[in-house]
């Protein structure tokens, strides 16, 4: 798979908003790049040295918590970052060489038979998720989205002062294959509404390439996010902490 020049997600936040907010805990997930307990776990220095970086990638069986890992084996993924590469362990875990460029994601791959593979900004968040082949073709089948070629999805997770935040709704650019889905009562049915009480978006069928998205809560401001790597037949995980 090509794996494009990709830009650093950023994030223009306009003011806050108001929709509803439920605890990481109990109701809902974390979201990829840093929104619960999972993603914000910083892996610590004193598991390697200033040339190298601890990490672990998340193998997840429910896309609505990105940061809630499954216990089953994790190795012989593939990470790269800023042309370094690392191969994770059972446990998901790995050392990587500290990259020195700037503009970075994570990029994981596996056996396509087993995984998808994932990309996710660089940033403090040390975890990066990953959802399994035959889970994301159920959510697929579940949801009516087909696999084209040259497009890719985006896994939103949308936080506000440690807690998910419903009823938002996204409006990406360019214009998906699919309308925005969000977090509905199970792991492969999601709704069209706005997010639910894990605070998940997901875009399916983006070109490949970089998009971008509005994120309004219902009676909140807008927040722009921009500069959001899509990689061909891959899943991007983004997270967005609102003021």
């Amino acid at each position: 798979m090509r794996i494009l020049a990709l830009a650093l997600l950023l994030v223009t936040a306009c003011s806050q908003g108001d929709g509803a907010r439920f605890p990481l805990s109990g109701g809902g997930g974390g979201g990829g790049g840093g929104g619960g307990a999972g993603p914000d776990a910083n892996m610590g220095d004193s598991l390697g040295s200033a040339d190298v970086i601890a990490a672990k990638v998340c193998l997840v069986t429910d896309p609505r918590s990105p940061d809630v890992c499954s216990t089953a084996s994790a190795a012989g993924f593939t990470v790269t970052l800023d042309g370094h590469s690392a191969t994770t362990a059972a446990d998901g875990t790995f050392v990587i060489d500290t990259p020195t460029s700037s503009n970075l994601v994570w990029t994981v791959i596996g056996n396509n038979a087993v995984i998808i593979t994932s990309v996710m900004s660089f940033s403090a968040a040390r975890i990066i998720p990953v959802m399994k082949t035959d889970d994301y073709i159920n959510l697929q089948n579940e949801s009516g989205v087909v696999k084209t070629p040259g497009y890719g999805d985006v896994f939103i997770h949308v936080g506000m002062a440690g807690m998910n935040v419903a009823t938002v709704v996204a409006a990406p650019m360019p214009t998906p294959l699919y309308a925005p889905q969000y977090d509905g009562t199970t792991a492969t049915s999601w709704q069209v509404t706005g997010t639910g009480s894990f605070g998940m978006v997901w875009l399916a069928g983006l070109p490949a390439g970089t998009a971008s998205t509005t994120l309004t809560p219902t009676g909140g401001t807008a927040t722009v996010v921009g500069g959001i790597p899509v990689v061909d037949n891959a899943l991007t995980w983004v997270n967005v902490e609102l003021p």
